[in-house]
């Protein structure tokens, strides 16, 4: 006896076509062009910047070098300014064709070979993956900025001689800093050119207020701060984004333990 396929649900019925409708918009079209060729685009971008910064900027150009160095310090230290956007800019391109590369390339790849068969599920293990991979990185690029810097299990650091001793950003640092920023900017990015979940709303009040914390206390000088916070929150977000992939590969047990 041949079993009937299961019902949708009515909000899941209309949050399908809904979708579809979307889709169906020049705006929708445009969004699923950008989804669908990710790593050809982003890549050919970053071919150009490069290209450019080689040939015509002679090594200097804004997009690929860090801005505003101070002149004649003996440390080789660096202030802010307007230019560090297109620093961000280019990390935001980067850190698209890198997660498309992991995520299509890899972790999809990984996930089905594994034997996970909802295709959502594989997208989301996917996401979710890249994501607890990004954090490792960050997180322990971060403790690397931390101990190579004066408040590392310092606290006082963050305050003494705040804020002129505070204005001048090592290499190390501040490179940190702006492609942490890249990276929130390119999360924003997906928000908005991927499909809509229901957390759409939240998750983009979340990134917006995210780079807005990131880039006032890179103005205001707190990046010590700003240092400390995001070690704290990557090192969490490890164990978030893990236990969801270890739903998504069906180790519950193991994603109950993770999640504590």
């Amino acid at each position: 006896m041949v079993e009937k396929p299961a019902k949708q649900s009515y909000f899941a019925d209309m949050a399908a076509k809904e979708a579809a409708a979307k889709r169906s918009t020049m705006t929708g079209k445009a969004c699923q062009w950008i989804v669908n060729n990710q790593i050809s685009w982003s890549a050919g971008l970053l071919a150009v910047i490069h290209g450019y910064d080689y040939l015509f900027a002679g090594g200097d150009s804004k997009l690929v070098h860090l801005q505003y160095r101070i002149p004649n310090d003996a440390q080789g230290r660096y202030a802010r300014g307007r230019d560090d956007v297109y620093f961000i800019l280019h990390w935001a391109i980067a850190f698209t064709f890198i997660r498309a590369t992991i995520m299509y390339k890899m972790l999809e790849p990984f996930a089905k070979w594994y034997g996970v068969k909802s295709a959502r599920k594989v997208t989301r293990f996917a996401e979710q993956g890249w994501l607890t991979i990004y954090y490792i990185i960050s997180n322990a690029t971060g403790l690397y900025v931390m101990y190579h810097g004066p408040h590392w299990m310092d606290t006082r650091q963050y305050w003494i001689n705040y804020p002129e001793g505070h204005k001048q950003l090592s290499a190390l640092m501040k490179s940190y800093y702006l492609i942490q920023m890249g990276f929130w900017v390119q999360q924003i990015f997906v928000l908005l050119v991927e499909e809509r979940r229901k957390d759409f709303v939240v998750m983009f009040i979340h990134h917006i207020v995210t780079c807005n914390l990131m880039g006032w206390s890179l103005y205001t000088n707190y990046t010590r701060v700003g240092n400390g916070v995001l070690c704290c929150m990557d090192s969490s977000d490890i164990f978030l984004s893990g236990t969801k992939c270890m739903r998504y590969m069906g180790f519950e047990r193991a994603a109950v333990v993770s999640f504590v």
